[in-house]
């Protein structure tokens, strides 16, 4: 359960998270959705004229620069986005993320496979409630189960925000993201009796390399 989670010295728990302590990086501005798969940040520069025979800097601050170019290099726990196809209808967005675990398990890159094991999570669905403090206050989400979760919360991990530009400049809308699938279940199909090994690098679960999702557009944003 939930205590023995945060008991567990290996996962970071961010129960006590502050938003004083996140780091921001500003990314360029996507003015259309047909503007926004050039305007990826996906050009990881961590990679760039390894040393095969030493591993990887978790230094810190090393890592906040990659993140300028890559977000997932400087915080594993964000999806690694290198596609994005805004269907014709404009009901949805599909994203196209990579597992960046699954990319580089030579010996040296041990200790970045180990820091990129939230990757995997990212794989797995959550059940969330929105929540308000009052009439006026922000809407929040809290983890719940399946059985009290919205309706279009009970398989989802990601937040889409939607905001428009010009004249539509003021108008915000969240929506929840959509697996087109169960990545757990497809695991469990498959006779595996976890989506991540710590003793091995996990080569052979291939179904597991790439993570689609979508986010629902907000109707009044569909004909913009």
């Amino acid at each position: 359960g939930w205590d023995k989670i945060l008991k567990d010295e290996e996962i970071t728990s961010r129960v006590n998270a502050r938003e004083e302590a996140l780091t921001k990086i500003t990314y360029g501005n996507a003015e259309s959705c047909d503007d926004l798969p050039g305007r990826l940040p996906t050009d990881s520069i961590r990679y760039n004229n390894i040393n095969r025979r030493t591993r990887l800097s978790l230094d810190r601050e090393l890592l906040l620069k990659e993140a300028e170019h890559c977000p997932s290099d400087g915080d594993p726990f964000l999806p690694w986005i290198h596609d994005v196809i805004p269907v014709s209808d404009g009901s949805k967005i599909s994203f196209v993320a990579q597992n960046k675990r699954m990319c580089n398990t030579a010996d040296n890159f041990a200790n970045d496979l180990r820091r990129l094991e939230p990757q995997i999570a990212l794989l797995q669905p959550i059940s969330v409630k929105r929540v308000t403090d009052g009439d006026d206050a922000a809407v929040r989400y809290k983890l719940t189960s399946r059985e009290d979760a919205d309706e279009d919360g009970k398989e989802t991990r990601f937040i889409c925000i939607f905001h428009g530009t010009g004249e539509y400049a003021d108008v915000y809308y969240e929506t929840l993201s959509v697996y087109p699938f169960n990545y757990e279940m497809v695991s469990m199909r498959k006779l595996e009796r976890t989506m991540i090994s710590r003793e091995g690098q996990d080569k052979g679960q291939f179904w597991l390399s790439t993570m689609l999702f979508e986010c629902p557009v907000p109707i009044p944003l569909q004909d913009v």
